[in-house]
């Protein structure tokens, strides 16, 4: 390039010759000028930051008796020894999708608040400016509502279709690990981790038994009820021997079936009947043996209720089966990566949630994340979410024991993504190698905690008062409430055989339906 033995004039034609060169940041160039009687060659390291400034660096020299001599700094990597861009622009895409109306751009990405909002992008968006002052550069942000699509045309669109076209130089927001495309983009080490459940309030009880019949298991409970039948039975047949042989002299004495029965009910709620209601001593001995039985029955039902009432129920809603199989509705956000998890899940479990449980309702069960928080609010919903954004929708609307009841179910392994760089941008090498960087100093750590909703210690919420809900109180007062139709029903039924009672061709018949009191 120059026949000058002047150094100065040898790099003045070089950058003459090599300005108008399509050289960057990524160039390999050394220059040599011979200087000492051409028995010395001085070293250049040339390359270029701005497209029309060519940069030159003295490098070293070479000489017959000493070989090659290099500057200390150029036995490093040409990405630490070229880390200033001296305030050079770069071109990077992001996904904002929840942006408020009445705030800026800018000001919303670099904002700590509304943190459950593109919460994933923001994070990284503010990671990602820790390269501005560790490289001396700045950013002009693209904005995308889609991370990656494809179009019409066969081409892709999204932040992926602008680094793909040259737009932008790689994405300020993360992206997952695909198989398509490792061909496309260069990938990075992972800068978020995002975590995503199921999540849901796990109900307190998980059958159809409610609080009243759950002390006991089905088989005592009918062995309870035949002991009463039997006992009944028996009591009546004592109470027709009394009559028999005139052994009863009360004036309220009867050995009718129903007072058998109302006689064994009273002894078995512990009311008990008139100490004078018999007299033999073996009708007295079958009431004082029910009696005792009744005792030990009632110490085991209270002591059990309240047991179950103090005691936390175990979560029995803990895998990707039993919340399936459990009564619970099921939905996910409405994002498009969403539907890829399910999609390219290899279980078959995870495609009938999908198909049966999600897509069968899409309006009611594919819904934005506030509308899923107020359901997971309202109980019987699990809803499939990025955890961290959830949870800082949950803390402003739940209280602390509705916050514990909190259960995660995972489907999938927590998903890595990291920033994506064009193939061939010559700024690959510096965005990777500042991405480790973070990793091993501990900043990714420090940005991920900043950006994540401390959690409550629920160990010392376990104690709390637990309240019979009307959900776990509604078999007694429809129980109550079935009597009292039952005993109107009869009622009206008494009053019309009454009134018939009159007529001579019922009379016979009516007589023996109404039961004659002796009062």
């Amino acid at each position: 390039m120059s026949k000058e033995q002047n150094v100065e004039a040898a790099l003045n034609n070089a950058r003459k010759v090599m300005t108008p060169l399509p050289l960057n940041i990524s160039a390999d160039i050394t220059l040599g000028v011979r200087v000492d009687g051409r028995n010395k060659i001085q070293l250049f390291d040339i390359y270029k930051i701005h497209p029309h400034v060519l940069e030159i660096e003295e490098k070293g020299y070479w000489s017959a008796s000493e070989g090659v001599q290099l500057k200390q700094r150029f036995y490093r990597s040409f990405i630490v020894r070229r880390r200033n861009l001296k305030g050079l622009q770069l071109r990077g895409g992001i996904v904002l999708r929840e942006q408020p109306d009445n705030i800026d751009k800018l000001d919303y990405l670099k904002s700590s608040d509304f943190k459950s909002l593109d919460t994933m992008q923001r994070k990284t968006y503010q990671l990602m400016r820790l390269l501005e002052p560790m490289l001396n550069m700045s950013f002009v942000t693209y904005v995308s509502p889609l991370w990656d699509a494809f179009l019409p045309n066969g081409s892709r669109g999204g932040v992926l279709g602008m680094i793909l076209s040259g737009d932008i130089e790689f994405s300020l927001c993360p992206m997952q690990y695909l198989s398509n495309r490792v061909k496309l983009v260069r990938a990075t080490s992972y800068v978020n981790i995002e975590h995503i459940f199921f999540i849901f309030r796990h109900p307190r009880h998980n059958d159809i038994r409610n609080i009243f019949f759950e002390p006991f298991a089905y088989d005592v409970w009918y062995a309870v009820v035949a002991v009463i039948v039997l006992t009944t039975f028996l009591l009546l047949l004592h109470l027709r021997h009394e009559n028999r042989f005139s052994l009863n002299s009360n004036r309220h004495f009867q050995y009718r079936i129903d007072y058998a029965l109302l006689s064994i009910v009273e002894a078995f709620v512990m009311q008990g009947p008139d100490n004078n209601a018999f007299a033999a001593t073996s009708t007295r001995m079958l009431i004082f043996f029910f009696s005792v039985f009744s005792i030990f029955l009632q110490q085991f039902y209270g002591a059990c209720i309240v047991g179950s009432l103090l005691t936390i129920p175990p979560r029995t809603i803990t895998d990707i089966e039993s919340l399936y199989n459990s009564s619970l509705e099921m939905g996910m956000e409405n994002i498009p990566y969403m539907k890829g998890f399910f999609e390219n899940s290899n279980l078959p479990i995870i495609h009938e949630i999908y198909n049966r449980r999600i897509c069968k309702d899409r309006e009611r069960h594919i819904l934005a994340i506030e509308e899923g928080a107020r359901r997971i609010k309202t109980g019987g919903f699990a809803f499939h979410v990025s955890s961290n954004r959830m949870y800082f929708l949950l803390k402003d609307i739940l209280n602390e024991n509705e916050f514990c009841d909190l259960q995660e179910i995972s489907c999938f392994p927590p998903a890595l993504t990291g920033i994506s760089v064009g193939k061939l941008s010559p700024f690959s090498d510096y965005i990777a190698s500042a991405v480790i960087k973070w990793h091993t100093t501990g900043l990714l750590q420090h940005n991920e905690n900043r950006w994540r909703v401390p959690r409550i210690d629920c160990s010392l919420n376990d104690h709390r008062e637990v309240d019979v809900d009307l959900e776990h109180f509604l078999p007694a007062l429809l129980l109550l409430f079935s009597s009292m139709l039952f005993s109107v029903g009869a009622l009206v039924f008494e009053i019309i055989c009454n009134k018939l009672m009159h007529n001579t061709k019922f009379k016979r018949v009516c007589a023996g339906l109404v039961l004659q009191h002796n009062i």
